[in-house]
């Protein structure tokens, strides 16, 4: 018998973080919070990422003004990375 044994990735960062198609500014990995301003009236993103490995899964979801992205390395860790949306009050928005 040949058993073959191999470490589970433990990685359960994202690579990036985009809202409608745009990274977000200033992504670090690290970082599990963000603020995204969003101008008067503007509709809540569209949430993408990109993976750091292919083993990772991810599932996301939004309630209210928060967008939770909850990142499973192949071993099981976790991280959720939390983005927050802030409507300007103002025509003039940006990512922060």
């Amino acid at each position: 018998t040949i058993h073959i044994l191999y470490n589970l990735n433990d990685d359960a960062h994202l690579k990036m973080i985009r809202c409608n198609g745009i990274d977000v500014k200033d992504f670090d990995p690290e970082r599990l919070s963000y603020i995204i301003m969003l101008m008067k009236g503007e509709d809540y993103p569209f949430v993408s990422w990109e993976l750091n490995n292919e083993m990772q899964r991810v599932v996301s979801s939004r309630v209210e003004d928060t967008t939770r992205v909850q990142v499973t390395a192949e071993n099981g860790n976790q991280l959720v990375y939390k983005i927050v949306y802030k409507h300007s009050l103002s025509e003039n928005a940006h990512l922060i």
